[in-house]
């Protein structure tokens, strides 16, 4: 992989999609002071809201030479990020760096 990356750019995207249960509030008789929301599973009154993003970062890695790559590998540092690699990067440096 570190091969076909070597000179290229390539982008990190990272996509989070959050799903969240709201309800619409029951009337309930007055002696209640704690009223219920109704389960969401099967409800006509449950309604969802959903919220939708994506962070992208534009990673350029430097040329790398075959000799290079053989001591970055035996180093074993590839095994967790090749960051060290790269030339430059255009975004969100934290969204490419996890």
């Amino acid at each position: 992989m570190l091969r076909r990356l070597s000179g290229q750019q390539h982008s990190v995207i990272t996509g989070v999609a959050i799903l969240r249960p709201l309800w619409r509030r029951q009337l309930q008789e007055p002696s209640s002071t704690c009223p219920e929301a109704p389960e969401a599973e099967g409800d006509p009154e449950a309604e969802v809201e959903l919220s939708l993003f994506h962070e992208e970062t534009r990673v350029t890695f430097s040329r790398l030479s075959e000799p290079l790559l053989c001591e970055y590998v035996e180093s074993r540092e590839p095994l967790d990020k090749a960051g060290a690699l790269a030339e430059r990067m255009e975004g969100d440096f934290f969204n490419a760096l996890g």
